[in-house]
């Protein structure tokens, strides 16, 4: 069985309850049975997840809208001449959907179909704390076809909203990709930080760079492999790796790509997903508290149905680790 169909079978052994708040904007946008609403249909038909639909209706007509805007001023410090500015803020689906996961009436919360990621972040930012010693990245699955012969399942992280991170930035990237990857998968991660050069085969400050974010990785005593720079080919194909001196992917290639800038993180991930056909592809969110996916613009049907699936499967190592502030109030499933 593949990593998707496991993936899915472990969310359907105990449903969670997840907010979109784009379905109201990709009704208005394609129209009915778009592919987030199909997506939608199919994780509750098939018993994956319960979905509430954040509209503006909703937020509205739920009475809590005070109860969100009290939260937002305590979190930013506030003081209460602010609250008008807050209350218009807190009224957008995007920033209410991850209230609604902070405050304990959902498990988890989605969108970015139709929101850029810098919005859907500076929403999580506003009302949701980073794990400790973490900043918020993404991870890009991409399983693809069986009879692909170069890897089984490869994973891509992406930096997001930082363009150009440091080697602290960098290091805390690594280790929370492992950490999801390990935890999605059960595989124990490779991970390779991309560079032009392998080794210590180049110079240059990003070079220089992709060292000082091994040496900070390793100096936070993680059991995780993590190696770097290493170039593409070298990461992922043992007979490059042996050609190269010191790369240590010569028997098992990695199976988590890292990218040290935007430039190269987003680009790396897309380039996979567009060149393989028939691939199965999911983004993942990481570093915040509770879980909170960040979508691709580019996203269709099957690909939301698989971060649907992780966002639950999140969920429910967040709720094994007490992480919630108490059991989930079902609220909103009944507007």
């Amino acid at each position: 069985m593949g990593f998707f169909d496991q993936l899915v079978d472990r969310a359907k052994q105990a449903p969670k309850i997840v907010a979109l708040p784009e379905l109201e904007v990709e009704a208005k946008r394609v129209g009915e049975g778009g592919p987030m609403e199909r997506a939608a249909h199919r994780a509750e038909a098939d018993g994956i997840a319960r979905i509430i639909s954040v509209s503006q209706e909703m937020i509205e007509d739920s009475g809590k809208l005070d109860e969100f805007v009290e939260r937002y001023r305590a979190v930013r410090g506030l003081v209460k001449s602010r609250r008008p500015m807050v209350h218009r803020l807190v009224s957008k689906p995007t920033v209410f959907a991850v209230g609604l996961v902070r405050l304990g009436y959902a498990h988890g919360m989605i969108s970015g179909k139709y929101t850029q990621s810098y919005n859907v972040m500076a929403a999580v930012n506003a009302l949701m704390e980073h794990e400790p010693g973490k900043i918020p990245s993404t991870l890009f699955f991409c399983e693809p076809p069986e009879d692909y012969p170069v890897f089984d399942l490869l994973a891509v992280a992406d930096v997001v909203v930082n363009p150009y991170p440091g080697a602290d930035e960098i290091a805390s990237i690594a280790e929370t990709s492992c950490e999801t990857f390990h935890s999605l998968t059960g595989i124990e991660p490779r991970a390779a930080i991309l560079s032009y050069s392998t080794g210590t085969s180049g110079r240059g400050e990003l070079v220089d760079r992709i060292h000082a974010a091994v040496k900070a990785y390793r100096d936070r005593d993680r059991d995780w492999f993590v190696y770097g720079p290493c170039q593409f080919d070298a990461a992922i194909n043992t007979e490059v790796a042996k050609n190269k001196r010191g790369c240590p992917f010569t028997d098992e290639p990695a199976n988590i790509i890292v990218g040290p800038t935007l430039d190269v993180a987003n680009n790396m991930y897309k380039a996979v997903q567009w060149l393989i056909p028939g691939c199965r592809t999911m983004l993942c969110s990481q570093g915040v508290a509770l879980p909170v996916d960040d979508l691709s613009r580019g996203d269709d049907e099957q690909a939301i149905y698989n971060v649907i699936a992780a966002n639950v499967v999140k969920a429910q190592t967040a709720e094994e680790q007490g992480k919630y502030p108490g059991p989930i109030d079902e609220f909103f499933l009944d507007l």
